[in-house]
């Protein structure tokens, strides 16, 4: 008999990496890409995001010159083989967000027994679980399984086509307004320290890719690592705000488990735009990375990390917005005053006497 092995998670938080928060350390450049005779210092500040009165959604800061995502299109995924069934595994039968996007979560057979015992489990934005089963004790619960049944049907739960062994996932339907610049990637079969993973990201045009989403469980025991994993959906929410994964590992006779992740778009968007300039970043392609961070906080405006990467490119620039772009780091995390302080990016002005005020 097989044990089920449930771990649930929700809204992922930013990527924060150690201190120093800005990009590298490489020498300043020599010259404004802006105006080669206007100094960092002689921007005003800038406002930091705020919420657009018509919408409620954060708006990206004034200093920024216009986004240029071009025009939305569909999203388009590598590597999702959509292949849920090993031979060995139990995939979810059922695997997606519910018909008006308020839950994320997929049902399951637990083990092999006579009548089949379900559980579904389920997350919604707020990071609220719902958890339904057939499975009382050692006992089936024929009561309970016809509310599972109804639940599933009722909320449109997509389902997995096929027989177990041949289990196809849903596909993913949907556009977003990064299709000319993005191109999502799934590696459904990494290998992290606890064993078996799953990593999401993504890539800029023909970049390689980067994968800032990196899903793994701890095992049930240290002498059971999982060996196998999988995605058994991958899916956008009804407003199109959020993708949805739902990620399934294995190991052996032993266990099934499933992760679910709910990803606001925005901010998925932004990680594959800020990773991707922190590589042009590293070889001292300021200009480069600039661009890539300006996209990263036009994606989502309240990102930190994109907002201090962003600050450190203009300074290596020497562009006339770098205080602006440093005090909207600030608005959004304090701690980047103490780290810009003492980061190389901002050599080239720390003679400023806006810059000691920034970072008092």
């Amino acid at each position: 008999m097989r044990k089920l092995v449930i771990a649930l998670f929700g809204l992922v938080a930013c990527k924060q990496p150690a201190a120093p928060l800005g990009p590298g350390s490489a020498p300043s450049a020599s010259a404004s890409a802006d105006n080669p005779k206007a100094p960092a210092s002689a921007a005003a500040p800038a406002s930091s995001a705020a919420p657009d009165p018509g919408s409620g959604v954060a708006v990206a800061p004034a200093f920024l010159p216009p986004p240029d995502f071009g025009p939305p299109g569909p999203i388009v995924v590598t590597g999702y083989s959509r292949i849920v069934g090993t031979g060995m595994n139990d995939p979810a039968y059922a695997s997606g967000f519910t018909h008006d996007g308020a839950w994320l979560g997929y049902c399951a057979e637990i083990g092999a027994r006579t009548p089949g015992r379900t559980t579904c489990e389920l997350v919604s934005e707020r990071g609220e679980t719902k958890s339904l089963s057939s499975d009382v004790g050692e006992d089936f619960d024929a009561a309970a399984q016809r509310a599972l049944d109804a639940f599933v049907k009722e909320q449109k739960l997509p389902l997995v086509a096929g027989g177990m062994d041949r289990a196809s996932a849903p596909a993913l339907h949907g556009t977003w307004r990064f299709a000319r610049d993005l191109t999502l990637a799934l590696d459904e079969h990494a290998q992290g320290k606890r064993g078996a993973a799953v990593r999401l990201g993504g890539r800029v045009g023909h970049e390689k890719p980067v994968y800032p989403i990196f899903v793994d469980l701890a095992p049930p025991a240290a002498s059971l690592p999982f060996h196998t994993s999988w995605v058994n959906s991958l899916s956008l929410s009804p407003d199109g705000r959020e993708l949805g994964l739902v990620a399934g590992f294995f190991c052996m006779e032993w266990c099934d488990s499933f992760a679910v992740r709910r990803l606001p778009v925005a901010r998925l968007a932004a990680q594959i735009y800020n990773d991707t300039g922190m590589r042009h970043h590293g070889a001292k392609d300021y200009d480069g990375s600039a661009a890539l961070f300006e996209k990263a906080v036009h994606a989502d405006p309240s990102f930190a990390l994109a907002a201090y990467n962003l600050a450190c490119a203009y300074a290596r620039l020497q562009r006339p917005s770098t205080r602006a772009a440093l005090e909207h780091a600030i608005r959004l995390e304090a701690s980047a005053k103490t780290r810009a302080a003492t980061d190389a990016d901002f050599e080239a002005v720390k003679a400023e006497p806006w810059f000691a005020a920034a970072v008092k």
